[in-house]
Formats: structure tokens, sequence, C-alpha cells
């Protein structure tokens, strides 16, 4: 792997590889994650990949791209920390598969690059057509979230559990603010992001290093006042708030949203084993436990943001489960907490979580997506060597983290009363 800073606020990462047929590259905008914006920039991205300069339709960027061997270009908006990413891909054939053996990925790279900085502009501002296309595309999706009960359910147990801080907010924005956007108002938000953002570059392949930096030092300032991501720590709760809604659904819906102290004494592989012998596993106490054995529920896992000190445990249940459940997964994580972890426990959680970080070497976007995380996140461990530590881990430092997390929202979806 190959790290450049190319100023204060760009970095570069690449990650050389010869064994796809396709490279892949990216460049990522990380701004602020507010309740102001947010909406607006979530909107941003899906308008920039509509057409570009010269390319100013769907139908010229489709043929763009078919002309570079069928290259898949992406762009969208994501929560990471307390941070939001504009993320605009591209995926293509590496040049020694392409007839002539040269420039594909220059000009994919040159197409990602104008996508970003030379929008499909009318008189000064982006096309009205598009811009309330998107609009409606995206007030579609913000209504259809509620349409997905499980997704629904993590969102609101978020929204609770952190509560005034940036990754409470939604990662779709709020349909009340898409009123408010004009292509005026949409043109000053695209100059804002380009001014402020931090830059993360990240090329997975065959790529040019020089012609790379060349292209970012061309298309933004590197020496511009820039934003720096930043997570707020939890704090470990007294105890929990119990929160109910009710809908015509047949399955009810579980989310424990738990808070910790920081955790920075944690390395990534500690936190990770911890994640995977609790619930984030085939292998791991809630799913063998509380699913398996006791059918408590139907899926039961958990996901940790070690940074923000944030987990969040879901699952789908019987109404009638709802305490049994809840008592279960608070009990297997006191089991993990006292350290009543077994050696098989730990060595198929140890299995499973090595064979995780190994196949996100399998596709070029979730290796971006994890080093993405870890740019933001300010960490710098290579996969490789979190892979490596992952044998070295002991249960006691599993059990410590453990002790560290309090359930602080319970949040229960329930059947509607007939």
């Amino acid at each position: 792997m190959i790290t450049r800073d190319i100023s204060n606020r760009i970095k570069l990462c690449i990650i050389e590889d010869k064994t796809f047929k396709s490279d892949f590259f990216a460049v990522d905008l990380i701004v602020p994650l507010t309740k102001e914006t947010v909406t607006e920039n979530v909107l941003l991205a899906s308008v920039l990949s509509r057409g570009t300069k010269s390319c100013e339709s769907l139908a010229a960027m489709n043929r763009a791209l078919y002309e570079l061997y069928g290259a898949t270009l992406s762009s969208g908006a994501l929560k990471k920390g307390d941070s939001l990413v504009l993320s605009f891909s591209i995926s293509y054939l590496k040049d020694r598969f392409t007839l002539t053996g040269k420039d594909n990925g220059r000009k994919a790279a040159a197409l990602l690059f104008e996508t970003i900085t030379s929008p499909a502009f009318k008189n000064g501002l982006f096309r009205r057509d598009y811009v309330e296309s998107e609009i409606k595309n995206l007030r579609d999706d913000i209504a259809a979230e509620i349409n997905d009960k499980r997704r629904y359910v993590l969102k609101r147990c978020t929204e609770e559990t952190l509560a005034g801080e940036p990754f409470g907010l939604s990662a779709v924005g709020y349909a009340k603010d898409l009123d408010k956007i004009t292509p005026e108002s949409l043109v000053k938000r695209y100059n804002a992001v380009l001014a402020e953002a931090k830059i993360f570059a990240f090329a997975f392949g065959e790529a040019d290093e020089t012609a790379i930096t060349e292209s970012l030092l061309k298309a933004f300032d590197k020496d511009a006042p820039f934003y720096e991501p930043f997570t707020v720590s939890g704090k470990k709760p007294e105890k929990p708030v119990f929160l109910r809604e009710s809908m015509a659904v047949k399955q009810a819906k579980l989310a424990i949203g738990f808070r910790a102290d920081p955790l920075d004494e944690f390395g990534q592989a500690e936190l990770n084993l911890f994640n995977f012998v609790y619930g984030a596993s085939p292998v791991s106490k809630l799913f063998m436990n509380v699913r398996e054995k006791q059918s408590l529920c139907y899926y039961c896992a958990s996901v940790l943001y070690g940074k923000k000190g944030f987990m969040i445990v879901d699952c789908g249940i019987d109404a009638a489960n709802y305490e049994k459940a809840y008592d279960e997964i608070l009990r297997q994580l006191s089991d993990v907490r006292d350290r009543l972890i077994t050696e098989d426990e730990m060595k198929a959680a140890k299995k499973a979580l090595k064979n995780a970080y190994k196949s996100l070497s399998d596709s070029a976007a979730a290796v971006h997506n994890w080093y993405l995380g870890c740019f933001v996140a300010g960490t710098s461990n290579t996969l490789e060597e979190l892979y490596g530590a992952v044998d070295a881990v002991e249960a006691d430092r599993v059990a410590d983290i453990a002790s560290r997390f309090a359930p602080k929202t319970v949040f229960l979806l329930e059947p509607s009363a007939s």
C-alpha cells in the first residue's frame, strides 16, 4: 500500500493489485454532517452524476462509459463517524486488457474528475430539470425508509441513542428540507463543498500515481482551509430509556442502542473481535444462544462503531418474547463481561473475523470503504496488520470491552392492536 499526503487537505491511497481485470478509482469529499446541510449534500451527490460539461445528459454519460469498455460510475453520500462523505468512484478495464493497451485508466479518471468539478451547468446553475428530478428521487427514498422496518428501527434507535450528535442524523436527509432547495441554493452548497471538503483519493489496481496527483492538484486547492473530520466519543449511561411504536406489522422489531466510555485504549482488532464474540457473526453468543438455542428471535446481530463508543443490537421477534429477548441479549453481554467465553468460542470468532478481513479483498469497493473509514477515524491499520493481530487478542481484553457498554435506548416496534 502506498499513502501520500499531497497536502494537509488531500490524501492519496494506492493499493497495488494485478489480480483483477478491472481497476477502481475513487475521490471522496468529506464535509461536516449537520442538520442544516445534510439533505442538500446528499442531493448534490446525485445531481452531479447526472451529467458533465462534455456529457450533458445521462445518455451521453452512458455513451462515455460504454467507450471505456463498459466502465461503471457511482456516486453517493454516506456517514462516516460524525462526517458526511460525498463519494464518487469509477471501475474500469485495466489498460493492458484494452485493444490499444493504454489510456483507458487516464480517460476513466478524467471522467470522474469532470463529474466532480465540471457539472452540466446551464447559465451558471445546475439544470433545473436535473435538480427537480433528483429531488423527487430523494423524496421517494426518504419516504421508502419506513417500508423496510428493520432499517427504520435501526434508524430510530440510532437517532434516540445519539440525539444531539452528528451521527444521530439521517444519512439520506429530511423531506421537509427538500422544499427549500433550488438550483441557486445547490450551486452555493456545491461551491462550499469544493472549498471546505477534506479529500481522500483511493486507487485499487495498477494506478499512475503521478497522473493522479497532478489531477488532484488541478481539481482542488491544496492550501484552502478545510474541514477536519472528528468524532464525538460516548459515555456509559446509568439506565436505559424504553420507547415503543406500533405499526401494521406481523413481526416485532427490537433495537437496543448501547454507549460506552471512550474506547481509545483498545485496538481495532480487539474491538472487532469483541463484536464477533458477542453478536456480529454466525458463531457469536447472540446468534448461537438467543436465536439458535432459545429461539427467541428470527435474527439477532450487533454492529459496533468503536470510535464513537456506540453499539446497536437488533432482532426480529414475536412481541410476546420482548422481555425475554431483551433480558437474554443483556445476559449474553454480561457473560462476555464476566469472561464466560469458552476457548472454542474464541477460536471460532477469531477464524470468522480473519475470514471477514480476508474477504474484503475480494471487492475493490469494499477495500475502499474500509480505508475511507480508517482515514475519517484517524486510524492507520492495514487489513494485513489487523489480520495478523487477531490471534494475539486475549479473552480478558474482550471482556474488558464488554464491561464498558450499557444500554441507553431500547426501541420496540410492535404490531398495532387489531
